[in-house]
């Protein structure tokens, strides 16, 4: 192995870390992007020289690894919690010994509470439970639950692309009486919040902050990310920009009671429309909140033509009375790994409030 060195990383290294990234199978962000990851973050903003991430640089300075460490805030209670996320680990081939370094740099940075991976490749994964991670504890991160709105499109596509020539032409045929199918009615509750109205927005107004407020005060018992206003602008202004960001919110004699935020993230290899279910949030006063929003989403789905609501992680169900949905696959590793580094936190398995938020699963 050729001779090399392990550095914190700078904002002005971003043409080295995207080509490290790209050059292993990353996509990486666009340079305004990937520095939003840290300059418009709020957590950023609030805590004293944090580490952007770690980098290996050749004998000639190139940069040859790289992972990053981005910031988020959490509260226990009133106790405040700091979560440091890794993303976009990536080395070279021929320095590939030394990737372990690089995440020997995060478990060391000791001003972090917890450490979290929650978009870890099958090798991050095993690695990371080898070094103390724990796979989290509710949800189940190996398994997505899905509805299906439309089978025919749902089939027709799927075998199109999965079915080997030439059974792939009987794709039509299949999904021929799957179209005269009707689809039936889809009610997780029949009690409708009475005064409450639905509505869908494109930003995030001073009305959450109220609402982060109120769930502050209603789960004391829970971890819970911050999600203030400024907080959630910064971790999806991109999915808005790129109108991929679903927000429903639900209010009650016009103060915020809930929201449910959903991602478009469509399967080209399949031909598939596709929404994520990124995070659910409702006063505890309205719990049967939850299903009046699902009902909504499934009506703008049928609407715009999409094929599936998905899961990923089957969290929702931990913390919502709805029913399980009747579909799911199993995914290749658990995807939402921990670390606690400060014995203060101690937390138990109810406190945990794990979604598709939380780490850089969304950003």
């Amino acid at each position: 192995m050729k001779r090399s060195s392990i550095r914190t990383a700078t904002f002005d290294d971003y043409d080295g870390i995207a080509a490290v990234e790209m050059r292993n199978g990353l996509t990486a962000k666009p340079r305004e992007q990937w520095l939003d990851l840290w300059l418009a973050n709020p957590a950023y903003h609030q805590l004293r020289r944090w580490p952007i991430g770690w980098v290996i640089q050749d004998q000639d300075g190139r940069i040859v690894g790289s992972l990053g460490n981005i910031p988020s805030l959490f509260y226990f209670g009133d106790s405040r919690f700091v979560a440091s996320a890794g993303r976009g680990w990536a080395v070279d081939a021929e320095y590939r010994q030394l990737s372990i370094m690089l995440l020997a740099q995060q478990i060391k940075f000791l001003d972090a509470d917890m450490n979290l991976v929650t978009t870890p490749g099958p090798v991050t994964a095993a690695l990371c439970t080898r070094l103390g991670w724990s796979r989290m504890p509710v949800g189940e991160w190996d398994r997505s639950e899905f509805w299906v709105l439309n089978y025919a499109s749902a089939v027709q596509k799927y075998l199109a692309v999965k079915a080997p020539r030439p059974f792939g032409a009987l794709a039509n045929l299949v999904a021929v009486p799957l179209r005269k199918t009707p689809i039936r009615p889809w009610r997780h509750s029949r009690s409708v919040v009475p005064g409450c109205s639905l509505a869908w927005r494109t930003e995030f107004d001073q009305r959450f902050d109220v609402l982060w407020e109120e769930l502050q005060r209603q789960r004391p018992d829970r971890l819970l990310a911050v999600r203030d206003a400024r907080t959630l602008a910064w971790h999806f202004k991109y999915a808005l920009l790129r109108n991929q960001l679903w927000i429903l919110t639900a209010s009650i004699e016009g103060r915020l009671a809930g929201y449910a935020i959903l991602e478009r993230r469509d399967v080209p290899a399949f031909g598939l429309t596709r929404v994520v279910l990124i995070d659910l949030q409702v006063c505890s006063q309205h719990p049967e909140m939850c299903s009046n929003m699902l009902d909504a989403v499934r009506n703008r789905c049928l609407d715009e033509g999409i094929d599936v609501i998905e899961n990923l992680g089957c969290w929702l169900r931990e913390f919502q009375p709805v029913r399980r949905p009747s579909h799911h696959r199993k995914l290749d590793w658990w995807s939402h790994l921990y670390r606690i580094t400060n014995p203060q936190l101690k937390i138990s398995r109810s406190a945990w409030y794990p979604t598709q938020y939380d780490g850089d699963a969304s950003l």
